[in-house]
């Protein structure tokens, strides 16, 4: 990689190199928070610019591209960014324990995190909570390490020793922590480790419910099909598969062997409900599309319009696509 000048990443205002990019319209960027990324002029400007996003808008940011490494930024994510949310405490704890997972992957095997000031804060979190406050603020270390944050998705250290102690060893039984400040993940802990990786973490496949009506073709064609191939996965709609079984069994054959679901309820048939509750029912998660004319009319069944629906219009079906790809990217993230 070329020479880089270090440099206030745009985003998340942390240290950052800038590589060489020969006078293109856009800087690369290698972030201690943030990880890889590229960004186009305008948009860094932009960042640079909004002083008044608040610190958790940012952090939202970098951890979105944290997980989205090599991402290239430009003008039309910027709404889509400063709106995102961050996942469930359930889900930011799987993150962690399949992080730990991944890297001590021997039972029983008692880990620290081979970092002295992290390692300091754990002990003093456990044993003596005001001197672990008073390390925070005076040594002004919120953003430390950064990488564990941004996995994490936490705001500061004090998020991340709640998420670490309070939920996944104390609430979940994951973890324990023992009295000379190592970790290690439990029976329990391996036990929903294994559960999620039956999850199909490793599929690159988004199953596609949707009406077979050969007028809504044009509505898989040209944007739930592209929005999904364009965020790394292959699409997997059941009647454009050859198949001697019955259907039902190639719907529950296929949602099995897919990491997610894009699921449109337009014309509100009954199969897709059906097919929608099979995919929650094996906890994989589903992308909510529906016309928006049906969704204003609130033809969607009373028990799932709780869910965030992306909704398309005809004339509109590019900013519909566009859409979709984001929240596949923001949801799912990119194939593993």
């Amino acid at each position: 990689m070329n020479s880089a000048e270090t440099k206030e990443c745009p985003v998340c205002c942390n240290s950052a190199e800038f590589y060489s990019t020969s006078g293109a319209d856009y800087s690369h960027i290698k972030c201690t928070r943030c990880g890889e990324f590229k960004i186009e002029g305008r948009t860094e400007a932009h960042f640079i610019n909004n002083k008044d996003y608040s610190k958790t808008v940012r952090n939202n940011i970098s951890n979105w591209i944290f997980e989205h490494q090599g991402v290239m930024l430009t003008s039309k994510d910027v709404a889509f960014l400063i709106n995102l949310k961050p996942p469930t405490i359930q889900k930011r704890a799987d993150k962690l324990i399949l992080f730990f997972a991944e890297h001590f992957p021997e039972l029983g095997k008692e880990f620290t995190f081979n970092d002295s000031t992290l390692d300091t804060l754990l002990n003093h979190i456990k044993h003596d909570y005001t001197t672990f406050k008073f390390i925070l603020e005076e040594k002004d270390i919120q953003n430390y390490p950064h990488n564990l944050l941004a996995l994490s998705w936490s705001q500061n250290m004090t998020e991340f020793f709640f998420l670490l102690i309070d939920y996944i060893e104390i609430q979940q039984g994951y973890i324990a922590i023992t009295p000379t400040d190592e970790i290690q993940i439990t029976t329990n802990g391996w036990e929903h480790i294994e559960k999620l990786k039956e999850l199909n973490p490793k599929s690159n496949i988004a199953f596609v419910a949707m009406s077979f009506d050969p007028n809504l073709n044009f509505l898989f064609t040209n944007a739930i099909k592209p929005a999904i191939n364009d965020s790394g996965y292959e699409d997997l709609r059941i009647d454009k598969k050859e198949h001697n079984n019955k259907i039902d069994d190639e719907i529950i054959a296929g949602i099995r062997r897919s990491k997610f679901a894009v699921c449109d309820f337009t014309g509100q048939s009954g199969n897709i409900y059906f097919e929608a509750g099979y995919v929650l029912g094996f906890g994989l998660q589903v992308i909510w599309t529906c016309r928006k004319d049906e969704i204003d009319n609130k033809k969607i069944h009373f028990d799932n319009r709780q869910y965030n629906f992306l909704t398309w219009e005809e004339n509109k079906l590019d900013d519909f696509k566009k859409a979709l790809h984001n929240r596949i990217e923001a949801t799912i993230g990119k194939p593993s």
